[in-house]
Order: structure tokens, then C-alpha cells, then sequence
């Protein structure tokens, strides 16, 4: 019998810890603003996400001290990624960059200066698979199965 108990709250906990966590995430404490609808560049639903979050749903923006320390930014590089490679494709580029943001990549790709300061310049196009060239000595190989 207190072993039961014992699971009954344990199970209660995590689903209030769930439920708070939702909360906090959707009615964060931030500054909310409404995404510009000239922004708006596409209308798939992977993209009206994005604009969501960047919107109303953008509370980290007034919690978290700077920015973020890419260019383009992380939600216009999400944007860019799925209206030139679809929905797919470009959440998984998004999911990439997400990974890269602020590790080695500071250290990895150029700066340029932008109007809030000096970022680490990475675009759509320096990420996408055609734009990785096989070094010579790899495309010299050759390899045969039999």
C-alpha cells in the first residue's frame, strides 16, 4: 500500500511539473509583441510556427540577456531554410543550427558586424548539402565493390 501511494505521487508530480512547464512556455513573462505580417513570407504551417514564436509567443527575448550571437538569427535562418527546402528538410537545417548556436561555431565561422553588433556569420547556403565540397583527395579515390 505505500509503495502505491509512493507511485501515485511520484506520477502526480511529473504531470504538474508538465503542465507548469507548458504554462511557463506559452505564458512566459516577456515582452510581447506581434510579428510583423510583412515578415510573413510563406504560409506553411511548419512557418506560421516560427512567426508564433517570434511573435507573441517570444518570452525569452526579455529573459535572456543579449541575442543571439548569429547572423542571420536563428528564427530568420529557420525561415529561410524551410521556404527554400520545405518543411521537412528545413526544420532538420533548423535543428542543425539550433545544435551550432553559440558552441564551436563562434569559433569556426567568420564575424561580420551587423546592426547589433559583431555576429557569427552563418547563412542557409553555407549549410546546404551541395554547398560541401568533397575535398580532392576523397573525390580521387576509388573505390569499387565486388
Amino acid at each position: 500500500m505505500l509503495q502505491i501511494n509512493a507511485v501515485n505521487m511520484h506520477k502526480h508530480f511529473f504531470r504538474r511539473v508538465f503542465w507548469a512547464g507548458l504554462g511557463f512556455f506559452l505564458f512566459g513573462c516577456g515582452a510581447h509583441h506581434l510579428a510583423d505580417p510583412a515578415d510573413q513570407r510563406t504560409q506553411d504551417p511548419v512557418s506560421q510556427i516560427v512567426h508564433c514564436y517570434q511573435g507573441p509567443l517570444d518570452h525569452l527575448s526579455a529573459v535572456r540577456y543579449g541575442g543571439c550571437p548569429m547572423a542571420p538569427n536563428c528564427s530568420a535562418y529557420s525561415l529561410t531554410a524551410i521556404e527554400r527546402h520545405g518543411p521537412f528538410e528545413g526544420v532538420m537545417m533548423t535543428f542543425d543550427r539550433l545544435i551550432r548556436c553559440g558552441g564551436d561555431e563562434l569559433d569556426l565561422s567568420p564575424e561580420v558586424m551587423t546592426s547589433g553588433g559583431r555576429r557569427t556569420y552563418d547563412p542557409v547556403e553555407a549549410n546546404e548539402l551541395n554547398a560541401i565540397e568533397p575535398s580532392k583527395e576523397i573525390s580521387e579515390w576509388e573505390i569499387s565493390v565486388e
